[in-house]
């Protein structure tokens, strides 16, 4: 297939395009990695070997998966689109051929062991390998692991670092790429970060596909700056899921910077929210559509969580964690059965919320102070857009008409 020059395409048409080339001729890219982290968005329970027990064709396991369509993809994922995208990937060359293996799956939801893991790993023609992270699946345990990243090291965190250093361990002379989507990502760095030294050493790339970030109280400091320069973070234009937890003023945008350890911007057929999902980026060629900036609406939310982040403590992000999940686990498990009874949940959370002890409405007071803050500094933004249109009209030069640091601050 050849590509229609200048047209944005997606996942599936990029594979309609690259997939009748194998690794070998021609090498992997950052799209390629994309496309294994959403591979892994599939239930493959009891067909993927799991660690130490062999290897099977990416196309024998989709074969075998597909004979059973009501298996269908992760709940929350759109299943149709998933598994036609999972058939068009095993059916080609480039990623048919590619054997799979250490199939792990693993949710729990009690007491202090709430943890949410799925890991595979792609062994590739080229004698290169893959180790894939999922991401968030629809369950409400899942979920809270999410957030639970800001105020401690949670058990997917450690068992991804567990399962990576084994896996290269495993095979110490290969060259490992790891990566994953949304939590997926974030076990990634986190995994790689961790990394022994001489380990460390096997990793070529490290990808972040619009995963959270790590505090940096809870990043290894050493590790993480060894190998820095060999993660990449890709995030689409409306970057909600992958800016938590990250600083938006260290971020360094490709109009800035296009050194490695910048954040790349990807461009979506989506809108809002919705572009978090992998198979809306856009694709041209063997690239990913890029964008110079995210959108003024989701950096104004940006602001707002990171700001709250930074001023609540971690005991008071926990409590209200604990009490925003916990009235939502009285609703269902999986968060598209809360989303089928919408006021039936915000009044249970905000029953609980109401009646939630002190650190959690301490941190409910902060957030709403964050946001307080972001609005009056968008307004003091769009007063001083307009004091300048009005000097520029009455043809007045001159003066200082940028926001003072402080008022930035306030």
């Amino acid at each position: 297939m050849h590509w229609q020059g200048g047209n944005m395409a997606d996942l599936i048409e990029y594979i309609r395009w690259r997939g009748d080339l194998t690794f070998s001729e021609r090498p992997f890219n950052d799209v390629d990695n994309l496309v294994l982290s959403q591979i892994a968005y599939h239930a493959f329970d009891g067909i993927i070997p799991s660690p130490g027990q062999g290897q099977i064709s990416l196309q024998e396991a989709a074969d075998l998966f597909l004979e059973h369509p009501e298996r269908g993809a992760i709940p929350g994922q759109d299943q149709s689109q998933n598994n036609r995208f999972l058939k068009e990937a095993a059916s080609c060359p480039r990623f048919g051929r590619v054997l799979v293996s250490d199939f792990v799956n693993d949710i729990s939801d009690y007491c202090n062991n709430r943890m949410q893991f799925s890991a595979l790993c792609y062994h590739l023609p080229d004698d290169s390998h893959y180790c894939a992270f999922r991401g968030t699946d629809d369950t409400v345990v899942g979920w809270r692991e999410d957030f639970m990243f800001s105020y401690e090291i949670t058990n997917a965190q450690k068992e991804a670092a567990f399962y990576l250093a084994s896996r290269v361990t495993e095979n110490p002379d290969a060259l490992w790429r790891v990566g994953g989507h949304s939590k997926g990502g974030t076990l990634a760095v986190y995994a790689a970060t961790n990394l022994v030294a001489d380990l460390q050493d096997r990793i070529d790339s490290v990808y972040s596909n619009d995963g959270p970030g790590i505090p940096e109280e809870f990043s290894n400091r050493e590790g993480q700056a060894r190998i820095q320069k060999r993660i990449h973070k890709f995030t689409p234009t409306y970057g909600m899921i992958g800016m938590l937890l990250e600083d938006p003023d260290t971020i360094r945008y490709p109009a800035k910077a296009q050194e490695e350890g910048s954040l790349t911007i990807v461009k979506s057929s989506a809108r809002d929210i919705v572009q978090h999902w992998a198979l809306s980026w856009q694709v041209e060629g063997d690239h990913f559509q890029t964008a110079l900036d995210q959108q003024p609406r989701v950096k104004h939310l940006n602001r707002v969580f990171d700001r709250w982040i930074r001023s609540a403590s971690f005991e008071e992000r926990q409590a209200f964690i604990r009490t925003l999940f916990d009235s939502m686990n009285e609703v269902g498990s999986n968060v598209s059965d809360l989303l089928k009874s919408p006021i039936q949940v915000g009044n249970i959370v905000l029953g609980h919320m109401r009646d939630a002890d002190s650190l959690t409405q301490s941190a409910i007071r902060k957030f709403f102070d964050s946001l307080g803050h972001e609005n009056q500094r968008q307004l003091l933004e769009g007063l001083q857009q307009t004091q300048k249109n009005l000097l520029k009209r009455l043809g007045i030069t001159g003066g200082d008409n940028n926001l003072s640091d402080q008022q930035k601050s306030d």
